[in-house]
């Protein structure tokens, strides 16, 4: 997604978003679930850095959403 001061819709902020390379979950929950399973095969020094960052990309992707 490349910066910009447009408004973007919800199916425009999903479509930047989308990468067909990689797969999806039914859910919310079972996405988190994944992910914080993927988190705890890392380094557990490195595992606060990252779902940090994740937590920053997703309260933004929300923001955006809402302002819709």
């Amino acid at each position: 997604m490349t910066a910009t001061t447009e408004t973007l819709t919800p199916a425009q902020i999903a479509q930047s978003l989308r990468n067909p390379m990689f797969a999806t979950r039914d859910t919310l929950e079972e996405a988190y679930e994944y992910f914080f399973d993927l988190m705890n095969t890392i380094n557990a020094a490195d595992r606060v850095a990252a779902i940090t960052g994740c937590q920053v990309l997703l309260n933004t992707i929300a923001n955006h959403i809402e302002q819709e």
